[in-house]
């Protein structure tokens, strides 16, 4: 007899008091958790002390949920972390509307599942990885997104603006796969010593050829790679080492697109349930 194992992580009752602090119970809902990127530039007035101190309440309590069940909101908080020593008026819009966004989504968790006493696949981890190339407007700088996933939903994630300015789009990319990868072996150990060994390279999906090419030594040591090559003999040797295997997925199958950039209602919706396991 085949039985459906499922494990779920919520932080329902934590949401339910945050829009009790922020006196949002009774807000509209949101389709998606930010819209567009947020700016310094053309933000509005800057907000007076008591705003200020509700902006930074806000987006710490936002940034917990976003840490542990809430992947989803990953890059929305990311963003709005940016401006907490001198938010404006549009910040605390945005703030506004990721809470309006959680308010319609707040049975929303991490849902494990697994089948049990069949033929099923064991506990296999998967990634994506996915970088959104100079999109941050006020310095141009890109944005690493990534997401590991086991038993149907994610385990461990990150959304990140880049510390140095990719020259490219494959650069940005390639340096998006290989803090993906840094935590992917240290994942990899962590169910060893919990007794889910990984047999067989991790997949990783990435809507990148170069990067993938590059991952693979096809271009390794060229002229254009010779800025990255540390980040170029670390991944390839991961390969090489059978730890990981860097795959081309489309864009609209990439999980990690979630945490690079705002996405349309539609493509938001389905990524969401494949990264939560809706």
């Amino acid at each position: 007899m085949l039985t459906r194992l499922a494990v779920g992580l919520d932080q329902k009752q934590y949401l339910e008091d945050l829009l009790r602090r922020l006196n949002m119970q009774d807000s509209a809902t949101a389709p998606t958790p930010i819209v567009s990127r947020l700016s310094a530039d053309n933000a509005g007035a800057p907000l007076s002390s008591e705003d200020h101190a509700n902006y930074r309440m806000a987006v710490g309590s936002l940034l917990y949920l976003a840490c542990w069940t809430r992947p989803d909101i990953s890059f929305a908080v990311s963003e709005l972390s940016r401006f907490v020593s001198a938010p404006a008026e549009a910040h605390m819009k945005a703030v506004k509307h990721l809470v309006r966004y959680l308010r319609g989504t707040m049975d929303l968790g991490l849902l494990y599942s697994k089948t049990a006493g069949g033929a099923g696949p064991p506990s296999v981890l998967t990634a994506y990885v996915d970088a959104d190339w100079a999109g941050d407007p006020d310095f141009r700088r890109s944005t690493t997104g990534y997401v590991l996933v086991l038993n149907g939903a994610a385990i461990s994630w990150k959304s990140k603006r880049q510390t140095a300015i990719a020259l490219s789009s494959a650069e940005a990319e390639f340096m998006a796969a290989s803090s993906l990868v840094q935590e992917m072996i240290y994942i990899r150990r962590l169910l060893e010593r919990l007794g889910f060994p990984q047999s067989e390279p991790t997949p990783i999906g990435e809507d990148n050829r170069t990067c993938v090419a590059w991952a693979e030594g096809a271009v390794g040591g060229s002229d254009r790679a010779k800025h990255i090559d540390l980040r170029v003999h670390f991944v390839h040797e991961a390969v090489q080492a059978n730890v990981l295997s860097l795959q081309v997925v489309r864009s609209a199958d990439n999980l990690a697109d979630l945490f690079t950039k705002p996405l349309a209602q539609p493509v938001f919706v389905s990524l969401r349930r494949r990264l939560m396991g809706e």
